[in-house]
């Protein structure tokens, strides 16, 4: 029988706000949180970085096309996409 994966914690607050100080000084600030980490937006460019977080940690199993679904709209929605 296969465990129950625990459900995912979501990004920690202090690796958001590092990722936030370092995106800033590029224009992007945190926009949204992601389904396994937090988008980043520069409003300006049109551009997004998409902070994954724990996407490999087993104990946190997810649907892979959720995922998927998740990057391949935001592709169409931002210029450009850093993943």
């Amino acid at each position: 029988m296969k465990p129950r994966s625990h459900s995912y914690p979501g990004i920690p607050p202090e690796v958001r706000r590092f990722a936030e100080k370092k995106l800033s000084a590029n224009g992007f600030s945190f926009h949204a949180p992601a389904f396994r980490g937090a988008l980043f937006v520069n409003p300006d460019t049109s551009q997004a970085v998409l902070l994954d977080h724990r996407i490999c940690d087993t104990r946190y199993a997810f649907a892979y096309t959720l995922y998927t679904r998740e990057q391949n709209a935001l592709m169409h929605k931002y210029r450009f996409v850093k993943i």
